[in-house]
């Protein structure tokens, strides 16, 4: 599978597929000591409904979220991309819309910081500790 499509194909379930790939070429590797990061795509195409788009953005970071928290090989998360990129509208619209545009997504992310900073992460303290569940 190419890196592509992990994040055209599968959406909502984008965690499970990356892990995959972590898993299979990624982790075999890396030495002991060393981590990873994940980059969720969090932006949506702006010719899908807003509700629609935000419900498949939320399944996304909650699988790489439950990922995170129960394998202490991910160092940390770093999101792809927060701003609206006007100027991608005619090349690439389904990266159009960033994260910013989502106000569940914003407060989902801020949820996941907040633990992340309390030592709630798998590869920050926590150590697969599972967080709870809203």
């Amino acid at each position: 599978m190419r890196r592509a499509q992990i994040y055209e194909i599968n959406k909502g379930f984008e965690g499970d597929a990356a892990r995959k790939v972590y898993e299979g070429m990624i982790y075999p590797l890396l030495k002991p000591h060393q981590k990873v990061w994940q980059v969720p795509g969090l932006f949506a195409d702006p010719r899908l409904p807003r509700n629609e788009s935000e419900k498949i953005l939320l399944d996304k970071i909650d699988g790489f979220w439950s990922w995170a928290q129960n394998d202490t090989k991910v160092a940390g998360i770093n999101p792809w991309h927060w701003a609206t990129w006007g100027s991608m509208a005619s090349t690439s619209p389904q990266f159009q819309l960033g994260a910013r545009e989502f106000p569940a997504l914003k407060e989902k992310l801020a949820e996941i910081g907040a633990a992340i900073k309390a030592g709630q992460g798998g590869g920050y303290g926590g150590r697969g500790r599972k967080m709870p569940r809203a």
